[in-house]
C-alpha cells in the first residue's frame, strides 16, 4: 500500500508534465517574418535572387541604383521616408565596392554617411546591418597602389566595415571575408564566385551573400539549404560559417 502511494504522485506529476508540454501555449511562439530593407547598388541587385531564395518567408525590399554610394543615399529624401515609414527590423547598408577600401575623403565619406543613415534607422526603431562587400578577384586595377591584390583590397574593406559596425554597434555581415575563406580553402572555387568582370557576383558569389545574411540576421543554417541545392554550395555554406565564427572570435579578443 505504501509503495503504491509513493508511486502514484510520481505518475500524476509525469502526466501533468506531459499535458503541459503538449499544450500549444507551452510551445515557443513561431518566429515572425522579418522586415528587411537593402540599400545599395548592383552588388545587392545581382545577389537579390539568391537572397530572396534563402530568406523566403521574410519581407524583403531593396532600394538600389547602379554605382550608388552611401554618401548619395544619405541625401536621398525617398530613402529617408522609406526608412521612416517602413516598420523595418533591419536596414542593410552596402557602399560602392571601392569606396570603403580607399583612404582620405572616400573612407571618411563612408563613415560619415553610415553614421547619418544609422541615426535615421535607429530613430525609426530599426537596426543597421552592414553588407561587407568583397575585394575584386584580381585587385582594384583603378587603384593598384592601394589595392593591388584581392587580399589587400579585402583587408582594407574589412577594416572599414568592422570599424563602422563597431562604432555604431551595428550587425556586420562579412561577405567579403567569406570570399577570403573560399580563396584560402578552395582556390579553384574562388574564381567561380565572380562574373567575368572579376567584380560582380556570379551564382556562387550571390549565394555566399545570401547565406551570410540568412545566418547572421535570421539564424538560417546555410548548410541545410546548401545540402538541398548541392553542387559547390555546401563548400560555400561552410565558408560562411567559418568566416562568421572567425569574425566573432576576433571581436571577443
Amino acid at each position: 500500500m505504501n509503495t503504491q502511494m509513493k508511486i502514484f504522485p510520481r505518475v500524476l506529476a509525469l502526466a501533468v508534465l506531459s499535458m503541459a508540454l503538449a499544450s500549444p501555449t507551452s510551445r515557443a511562439a513561431p518566429r515572425q517574418p522579418l522586415r528587411i530593407l537593402f540599400v545599395g547598388n548592383s552588388y545587392t541587385n545581382q545577389s537579390w535572387a539568391a537572397i530572396k531564395d534563402v530568406l523566403a518567408g521574410h519581407h524583403l525590399e531593396k532600394h538600389v541604383r547602379g554605382g550608388a554610394k552611401l554618401t548619395g543615399w544619405a541625401k536621398d529624401a525617398k530613402l529617408s521616408e522609406k526608412i521612416k515609414t517602413g516598420k523595418w527590423d533591419y536596414v542593410v547598408l552596402q557602399d560602392q565596392s571601392q569606396v570603403p577600401s580607399l583612404p582620405g575623403r572616400f573612407s571618411s565619406g563612408f563613415h560619415e554617411s553610415s553614421a547619418t543613415l544609422d541615426g535615421r534607422i535607429r530613430a525609426a526603431g530599426a537596426k543597421t546591418a552592414f553588407f561587407m562587400t568583397w575585394g575584386r578577384r584580381d585587385g582594384d586595377k583603378q587603384n593598384k597602389n592601394i589595392n593591388p591584390t584581392f587580399e589587400k583590397m579585402q583587408a582594407n574593406l574589412s577594416r572599414s566595415y568592422r570599424e563602422a559596425a563597431t562604432k555604431l554597434k551595428a550587425k556586420l555581415v562579412p561577405i567579403g571575408e567569406v570570399f577570403a575563406v573560399v580563396k584560402k580553402k578552395h582556390p579553384t572555387l574562388f574564381p567561380k564566385l565572380y562574373k567575368k568582370d572579376g567584380s560582380h557576383p556570379d551564382r556562387l558569389g550571390a549565394y555566399a551573400a545570401a547565406y551570410s545574411f540568412g545566418w547572421v540576421i535570421a539564424g538560417i543554417d546555410p548548410a541545410t539549404h546548401a545540402k538541398k541545392k548541392g553542387g559547390d554550395l555546401p563548400r560555400v555554406a561552410a565558408a560562411v560559417k567559418q568566416a562568421v565564427a572567425a569574425g566573432k572570435s576576433r571581436v571577443a579578443r
